[in-house]
């Protein structure tokens, strides 16, 4: 049974990372289309904001839930906006504005303290658990 229960394990977080996977590469490929192709999409200054919020924080989380590593994927979406922007600089058309480096970080660092919150909150959790079962245990 147990053998199962560990082949089962493995299966599920092998199938979190593929899935997790190709999250992260859909929303980079959204995102790099986007950035780079932006008549693609209809979007007015206050709404493009949103949008870079949006990705980047969907990104950081993906990448988290991959790596379990919640500041290298903060970090990674980090660099990750700032590239973009600067790789702008080279677009025809397209200019590096500091303002979506700074709403990407935002929602970067959003993700990073969302994913780290419900860290603790599960740490507290579990230790809530293990000291309930010990009491009920120990109470016979």
């Amino acid at each position: 049974m147990r053998k199962i229960r560990n082949l089962v394990a493995k299966i599920r977080t092998n199938a979190q990372v593929m899935l997790g996977s190709l999250a992260i590469g859909a929303v980079l490929a959204g995102i790099t289309v986007f950035g780079l192709k932006p008549e693609l999409i209809f979007y007015d200054a206050p709404f493009d904001k949103i949008l870079h919020f949006g990705a980047f924080f969907v990104l950081a989380i993906a990448v988290g839930a991959v790596t379990g590593k919640f500041r290298a994927a903060f970090l990674f979406s980090l660099a990750a906006g700032t590239g973009l922007e600067i790789a702008q600089m080279f677009v025809p058309g397209r200019t590096a504005a500091i303002d979506d480096v700074v709403a990407n970080g935002i929602g970067a660092l959003c993700a990073w303290l969302l994913m780290r919150w419900l860290e603790n909150r599960q740490a507290a959790a579990r230790e809530i658990y293990a000291q309930s079962t010990h009491i009920s245990r120990n109470s016979y």
